[in-house]
C-alpha cells in the first residue's frame, strides 16, 4: 500500500518583504542593521520558503510565512541576548499576554491565565514559545494540518 506524503517539487510565489513589514512592524528598527537583515533573508529564503507551502496555507500563505519568519526572529535575539534595550523590548513584547484572572491591590498580587490564548495539545508546546509561533500554529490547525511537525 502506498504511503502519501507532502509534495516536494512546490514552489512558492516570491515573499515580498512589504508583506512581513505589514503583519510584522515591531521588526522595521531591527531589520535596519545590516547582519539582521542577513538572519531575516535566510530565515525567509531558506527556511521558511521551503516549510510553510502555499498549496497547504492558502490564502493565508503569507501571513504564516510572516509569522514563521517573526517566530524564529524572536527565538534568535531572545538566543542573542544582546542587551540592548530595543532588542530586549522586541523579544519581551513577543511573549503570549494572557489574561488577567485575579488582581488585587493591597501588596499587589495578579495572577494571569494563559488557557485561552496558548494552545494545550503536545504538538503545540514549542510554537507557545511566542505569539508568532502560537498565530502559526493556529493558522496552521485552520486549514487543517496534521501537525506543524508535518507540515512546516
Amino acid at each position: 500500500m502506498p504511503v502519501f506524503g507532502l509534495p516536494r517539487n512546490t514552489k512558492n510565489p516570491e515573499f515580498k518583504d512589504v508583506i512581513f513589514n505589514m503583519w510584522c512592524p515591531e521588526f522595521k528598527k531591527y531589520l535596519e542593521v545590516p547582519e539582521n537583515k542577513v538572519k531575516y533573508e535566510y530565515l525567509k529564503t531558506e527556511f521558511a520558503n521551503k516549510r510553510i507551502r502555499k498549496s497547504l496555507f492558502g490564502s493565508d500563505w503569507e501571513y504564516a510565512m510572516s509569522m514563521c519568519i517573526a517566530f524564529y526572529l524572536t527565538l534568535i535575539v531572545k538566543a542573542e541576548n544582546a542587551g540592548t534595550p530595543s532588542l530586549s523590548r522586541l523579544a519581551e513584547n513577543s511573549n503570549p499576554v494572557g489574561r488577567v484572572d485575579n488582581y488585587t491591590v493591597g501588596s499587589l498580587s495578579k495572577s494571569m491565565s494563559f488557557d485561552s490564548i496558548m494552545l494545550t495539545t503536545e504538538e503545540a508546546l514549542f510554537w507557545n514559545q511566542n505569539k508568532y509561533g502560537v498565530a502559526l500554529f493556529a493558522c496552521a490547525k485552520n486549514h487543517g494540518t496534521l501537525s506543524m511537525a508535518v507540515a512546516i
